[in-house]
């Protein structure tokens, strides 16, 4: 019978495999979906699952096989995945999420009431113009909505994100990269 292995943390290994999905899919290059072997044991990643997605894929698409790596990997829908990946033979960095996209998303995410009660203020106002000015101002008003409704919804699903960003495992892998990037900074 076959068992699960729980391989949330830092781990240190050889990548020996990589390999990519045929089909790009709609988002192009950086959701093409990546395995990679290392140790003899499969984790998936995209470009996109890095902070610079652009670097991400060119870093993975030249990696010279075989080469000695430090990941954080975690367990989701049982597949390993990666948070960050390092390469000790050229220093190369797939850098994680950072706490400042957190900041940008609970922003957004601020967004939403501000427009939403500048839309009720100025639906009040335009509705006590006469009908000539109420048919200017509908193009302001419905951009005011739209934006509203965008906002809101970005900003529900990035303060689903940016929680995701602070739960303690993904924390200990930032904290965990920062202190790799430290050493090796400093043993240059």
């Amino acid at each position: 019978m076959f068992k699960s292995h729980h391989v949330d943390g830092t781990i240190s290994g050889q990548l020996d495999r990589l390999e990519s999905s045929l089909v790009r899919g709609r988002l192009g290059e950086s959701a093409r979906l990546l395995r990679l072997r290392i140790d003899g044991r499969w984790y998936f990643c995209t470009a996109s699952s890095f902070a610079d997605s652009t670097a991400a894929g060119a870093v993975l698409r030249h990696t010279r096989l075989p080469v000695q790596v430090t990941v954080a990997a975690y367990v989701a829908r049982g597949r390993n995945h990666l948070y960050w990946l390092y390469n000790h033979d050229s220093g190369a960095a797939l850098e994680p999420w950072t706490l400042r996209r957190a900041g940008i998303l609970i922003v957004t995410a601020w967004l939403a009431p501000v427009f939403g009660v500048a839309l009720y203020v100025f639906w009040q106002w335009v509705n006590h113009l006469s009908k000539t000015l109420f048919v200017v101002l509908l193009p302001v008003t419905l951009l005011l909505s739209m934006a509203t409704v965008f906002s809101a919804l970005l900003g529900v699903f990035g303060l689903m994100d940016a929680f995701r960003l602070f739960w303690p495992r993904r924390l200990r892998a930032y904290r965990a990269y920062l202190a790799l990037r430290r050493t090796h900074s400093h043993d240059r």
